[in-house]
């Protein structure tokens, strides 16, 4: 029964957001990404957050950055990653989260060798 909700929240969102509703693209991304009311999709995921991030969905740009930094529909690239990453905190977005990436893709970009011991 679960899952018929599921997939009505993502009929709804996917709607609002081709009707061009910005406020949409992110929910819409993320349900690709879990695959919840949908089928797990990376590409589409990143097609909504892309445009939510045009749209200027300021948290669109810390998916980004997690995108970027993990690969898969994306090369992953940390430079991008970090920048995606200091748009979001430009923005005014900033946590102890954002922070502690921040400090890992500045050694990632670095110290290539930060991940291998």
């Amino acid at each position: 029964m679960q899952v018929v909700l599921h997939k009505a929240d993502f009929e709804a969102a996917v709607t609002a957001a081709r009707a061009g509703d910005k406020s949409q693209f992110l929910p819409v991304a993320s349900m690709y990404t879990t695959g919840t009311g949908v089928g797990k999709d990376d590409v589409k995921a990143l097609f909504w957050t892309q445009k939510a991030e045009k749209a200027g969905v300021t948290a669109a740009n810390y998916n980004l950055a997690l995108m970027h930094l993990q690969g898969g529909a994306v090369e992953q690239d940390f430079q991008k990653s970090y920048d995606y990453l200091n748009a979001y905190i430009k923005a005014g977005n900033s946590s102890p989260k954002s922070a502690e990436l921040g400090e890992s893709l500045t050694h990632l970009i670095h110290e290539p060798n930060f991940c291998n011991g």
